[in-house]
């Protein structure tokens, strides 16, 4: 067992607030480095007080390192029937998912199906879409989604579960919901179930589009297109030089900025949110570096993000002097977070002595 486990325990333990950065950091250390050993204290751990606050934090390494014998132990502890017990965390719903327990199937389709509460929605649905195999629910799963169309606004996290479907012409049915009826409020699921279907163009288009707002902060969406993002593989670097072609080719001088302020705040986001433990779906998909970003962005020998400003935003002298005072700043916090990762890759090493 890691000695960082331990050290996550007594943090936890004690009554003084948590930085939940610090604690996230653990966890993820933990999650990556860790093995059934440490899943097997963080469980007890949590059994032994599962209703106590920022305890269901454990849930995420357990979640990557842990198996079926956890699960279950988890699930006699904090299940009653179909339903979670009063004051477990709904973040329970997602671990056994993620564990792929498979008694947790009808669990999860029971709020699914029968919840109105988004949280727990959103819970099961990101554990559900966990297994391979959902074959007795892809009738029920179809139904829940038919349910969506039409709708402004519906059980959000529903629509990620269609590429688990047999119904291929889903992905299209999705995204006319969310290119013309759906509300930017009620936009995540979407966003996510496009991204599982692994259409990359299809889903640049919906980032690119400011009618979908996917860099919308005001309701999360943001935190579910970086998560897209990382399952697609889909780095800054990349939407740098889709940027540069963008804010070349368009015609409409007037609003050449709305492509670099979604640049902007993806970029923001990515730095400040505490998003990478939000869902355990292929946790080998990383959250990207800041080093890497440090790099394609903003010491660019050809271009960078200040002369981007300059050149196509001219227009607007005040607008300019805006966007370049931000990107100063946002190029601030990126060095600071390219440096705190430095640092916590050799607080990592030392820990794992």
């Amino acid at each position: 067992m890691l000695a960082i486990t331990q050290e996550l325990i007594q943090q936890l333990q004690t009554p003084a607030r948590h930085d939940y950065r610090h604690i996230e950091f653990y966890c993820d250390v933990i999650g990556t480095y860790g093995d059934a050993s440490d899943a097997d204290t963080l469980v007890t751990f949590f059994l032994e007080k599962p209703f106590a606050y920022n305890r269901e934090s454990v849930l995420v390494p357990i979640a990557t390192l842990g198996n079926a014998s956890i699960a279950k132990r988890i699930a006699d502890v904090c299940l009653d029937g179909l339903q979670l017990k009063a004051e477990v965390a709904t973040e329970v719903l997602q671990c056994l998912g993620a564990m792929q327990y498979e008694p947790a199937k009808p669990v999860l389709m029971h709020y699914i199906t029968n919840s109105d509460l988004h949280w727990e929605v959103q819970q099961a649905c990101l554990g559900l879409m966990c297994f391979e195999d959902l074959t007795p629910y892809k009738e029920t799963i179809e139904q829940e989604i038919s349910k969506c169309m039409g709708k402004n606004l519906f059980s959000e996290f529903v629509p990620m579960l269609a590429c688990r479907t047999d119904n291929s012409s889903l992905k299209d049915a999705l995204y006319q919901l969310g290119n013309t009826t759906a509300s930017t409020d009620c936009n995540a699921g979407i966003i996510l179930g496009i991204a599982l279907y692994e259409d990359k163009p299809l889903f640049k288009r919906i980032l690119w589009d400011n009618h979908w707002e996917a860099a919308g902060s005001g309701t999360g969406t943001i935190q579910w297109t970086l998560t897209a993002m990382r399952l697609l593989s889909v780095s800054f670097s990349e939407l740098f030089a889709d940027l540069l072609v963008l804010m070349e080719n368009t015609s409409d001088v007037i609003h050449n900025w709305k492509p670099f302020q979604l640049f902007l705040d993806l970029l923001e986001a990515h730095v400040m949110l505490s998003y990478s433990a939000a869902w355990n779906y292929q946790p080998h998909k990383k959250v990207e570096s800041c080093v890497s970003i440090w790099q394609s962005v903003f010491e660019s020998e050809s271009f960078n993000l200040s002369d981007l400003a300059r050149k196509y935003i001219r227009y607007d002298q005040e607008l300019q002097s805006h966007y370049l005072d931000r990107v100063q700043h946002l190029k601030e916090k990126v060095s600071l977070k390219k440096q705190s990762e430095e640092w916590e890759r050799w607080v990592v090493l030392v820990k794992l002595k």
